[in-house]
């Protein structure tokens, strides 16, 4: 076990309690995520991007990595194709070709994932940080909302009590024909696993409200 149950608790490990029914919790940065994962969790990081500005299908294959596998796919009513992107220095990322695109995680392997996170973010039509709303929506009904920065890579990450079989992320509001001015939804940094017995113990009792919050850059 990483950490007792008290620990996670006295690092305030910048968590919110999202859903009361699931008890899923949201993690705003990447240590605090990590921290309370299980070992043999998969990271993609998309590194076989990296400088690469490519056209990709509108659903890829990641993994199996320790077991975990999922899909990432533009799921949006009329799809277009995913795009690779090198992002502002950030390495290999996962984009959409339309900035009104849902770009959705879908767990593909046996194992049940209960944590899922990554750095969830907005991207111009040149791979540059873009300032707008991101919503990220599990499937257990959670539904994140916040504003992408211009100078980090935003991090969100979950855990709850029952398995996640998706995660879309989204810009609300972004027309179809906006194109070269609109903000397109990007990923990077993806984790997929399950929390440590601890945080479970903890979510089964309905998790704590810590609302500290606070962003990490990369």
């Amino acid at each position: 076990m990483k950490r007792s149950m008290i620990a996670v608790l006295s690092m305030g490990a910048m968590l919110i309690v999202a859903g009361a029914a699931s008890g899923t919790m949201i993690y705003t940065t990447e240590s605090s995520f990590t921290g309370v994962l299980d070992a043999g969790y998969y990271r993609e990081e998309f590194s076989i991007y990296d400088g690469v500005w490519a056209q990709l299908p509108s659903s890829i294959s990641l993994g199996p990595s320790n077991g975990w596998q999922y899909d990432v796919s533009d799921t949006q009513a009329a799809p277009g194709t995913l795009w690779a992107v090198s992002s502002d220095g950030g390495g290999g990322c996962v984009s959409t070709e339309y900035p009104d695109a849902l770009l959705t995680i879908t767990p593909t392997g046996s194992q049940e994932v209960k944590a899922i996170g990554g750095w969830f973010f907005a991207t111009d039509w040149d791979g540059k940080l873009m300032a707008a709303t991101i919503r990220v929506a599990l499937s257990d009904g959670t539904v994140e909302d916040y504003t992408s920065s211009t100078i980090a890579y935003d991090f969100r990450g979950f855990t709850s009590a029952v398995p996640i079989t998706s995660l879309s992320i989204s810009v609300p509001g972004n027309p179809h024909d906006v194109y070269y001015y609109g903000a397109y939804p990007t990923l990077d940094h993806v984790y997929v696993g399950t929390p440590e017995p601890a945080t479970m113990a903890l979510m089964a009792l309905g998790g704590v409200g810590l609302l500290a919050r606070r962003r990490r850059g990369k």
